[in-house]
């Protein structure tokens, strides 16, 4: 129940899940981070580089994104699995479910990004 994300330039990367809901992530580009679940949904998320932000999940499938920089956003969820992601700054984007615990995120402006997918 892991799965890893490979970042294939400084905004972007993809994720290959190999499972359900549980992972890690291992950028190795600028804006670097790790991610280290405590639970099967529960997880906190502590970059390693100069764009760092914090999540702290709220509830079982629920959580709120603080970061601490200028790429900062927020997600705000809608329903169980479903939510939408609202960023402050140029890198925006919005994410749209595809399934109950798996979406993908269409960006707003020319960094691409794929999650759960």
């Amino acid at each position: 129940e892991k799965f890893t994300c490979t970042p294939t330039s400084c905004y972007r990367f993809t994720c290959t899940p190999t499972s359900c809901y549980r992972f890690t992530c291992t950028p190795t580009s600028c804006y670097r981070f790790t991610c280290t679940p405590t639970s099967c949904y529960r997880f906190t998320c502590t970059p390693i580089s100069c764009y760092s932000f914090t999540c702290t999940p709220t509830s079982c499938y629920s959580f709120t994104c603080t970061p601490t920089s200028c790429y900062r956003f927020t997600c705000t969820p809608t329903s169980c699995y479903s939510f939408t992601c609202t960023p402050t700054s140029c890198y925006r984007f919005t994410c749209t479910p595809i399934s109950c615990s798996r979406f993908t995120c269409t960006p707003a402006s020319c960094y691409t990004a794929r999650w759960c997918r």
